[in-house]
């Protein structure tokens, strides 16, 4: 087969005057690889299906930038992604070093493409690159927390000294959703103090660039600016365990939650408990959900200039929903189908609800715009809200 363009593109006026493949790597060598990668990236389907399986035949010659090539193309070509992954997994059992590097290094930019038999694959296959395998791990860790199992912690537990670091990078971005984890973190601190400091200040930092922003920065980030005497009425739903982890409650009536779960109440609770306090400001932490039971609230807090600033968590979704349907095996949870519960198509644009309702309110996407958005509303005399773009992932309850 001919691949005169991919040849065109591979040379861009620099390469050797050829007209096969095969040519140019008699030319090139292991330099061919490099150049299709580089196409890959920018054309991927320039690199048909051909080309994949010449430079797989060649793979003994640089096992690593063939893998290299075969995620490339899944990443940027979706109608062949489950073809190359399948490719890529089909090699792993020959050449499971540069595999396993391979995937560690690139799966936490290519992090969508991770599932359950990426880990199982570095779980199984951990021996040949403890440093690949790892790499996984962290990046399912950082990105894709639903894939990481009890069993799984618990292999990669015993293999914290293979890479320290990583290990505590790992744990640590679990934390927030697994707080029993920080037990064992404390815990291997002795044995690997530096690896653990450096490994705390890198999750610390992804955690703070992360985009969608992450909940347990949110609550972080408010916390650090919301006045010593605010008062706390929550209906945050999938975010409550990050509210009550970074939020201070310095005197008892500082923090009003449902019990029960129940859902719509948040929106007044928040001006009721404002009015019975006059002075102090109220910090309404809701979901987005929760604010479509009575946006109505925000033109009663705009009318009385009440200081409520509403931090609204948005997922775009009923997560707390689709989690209890997770936990209770519901059918159509097992098959991804979750009725009524996302608020798409058209998604709510609540800060241009508020305004409507005479309330101040900002959206926030970017971690970096977040904690002066959060200062200057939280400083307003009035009401106001801000609605903060979070991560839509969730996982069982149970």
């Amino acid at each position: 087969m001919s691949h005169e363009l991919l040849i065109s593109r591979m040379r861009l006026h620099r390469g050797p005057e050829v007209r096969s493949l095969d040519e140019f790597f008699a030319h090139s060598g292991e330099e061919v690889f490099n150049r299709m990668n580089d196409v890959a990236r920018q054309s991927p389907q320039v690199v048909d299906d051909a080309a994949v399986e010449w430079a797989v035949g060649r793979i003994g010659d640089s096992p690593g930038s063939v893998f290299a090539l075969l995620l490339n193309i899944a990443w940027k070509d979706e109608e062949r992604r489950e073809r190359m992954i399948a490719r890529y997994r089909s090699l792993m059992e020959a050449h499971p070093k540069p595999a396993l590097a391979c995937a560690g290094y690139n799966l936490h930019e290519f992090h969508p493409l991770l599932d359950a038999q990426w880990l199982a694959d570095a779980d199984r296959l951990f021996d040949h690159d403890p440093d690949g395998a790892w790499g996984i791990f962290e990046s399912a860790a950082m990105y894709e927390q639903e894939f990481i199992t009890p069993a799984l912690i618990e292999a990669f537990e015993r293999r914290r000294a293979a890479m320290p670091r990583d290990y505590f990078v790992s744990l640590l971005s679990l934390a927030p959703r697994r707080p029993e984890l920080l037990a064992r973190v404390l815990k291997a601190f002795p044995d690997h103090p530096a690896e653990a400091v450096d490994g705390t200040s890198f999750a610390a930092r992804s955690e703070a660039e992360r985009v969608p922003i992450g909940q347990a920065h949110l609550m972080h980030t408010l916390a650090s600016l919301v006045p010593a005497d605010a008062i706390v009425v929550d209906e945050s739903a999938t975010s409550l365990p990050f509210v009550l982890r970074y939020m201070p409650f310095a005197t008892p009536g500082s923090f009003f939650g449902g019990k029960t779960g129940t859902l719509g109440w948040g929106m007044g609770a928040a001006i009721g408990v404002q009015l019975g306090s006059p002075g102090r400001k109220v910090v309404a932490t809701i979901g987005d959900g929760s604010v479509m039971y009575a946006p109505q609230a925000l033109w009663t807090a705009a009318h009385y200039r009440l200081p409520i600033t509403y931090v609204v968590p948005n997922n775009s979704s009923y997560a707390i929903l689709k989690s209890g349907m997770l936990s209770l095996d519901l059918a159509s949870a097992k098959r991804g189908i979750y009725p009524g519960m996302d608020l798409v198509s058209p998604e709510i644009d609540y800060a241009g609800l508020a305004r409507s309702l005479g309330v101040r309110a900002e959206r926030v996407e970017k971690p970096g715009e977040l904690r002066d958005v959060l200062a200057a509303c939280l400083a307003g005399p009035g009401p106001s809200l801000v609605d903060v773009a979070i991560d839509r992932g969730f996982k069982p309850m149970l």
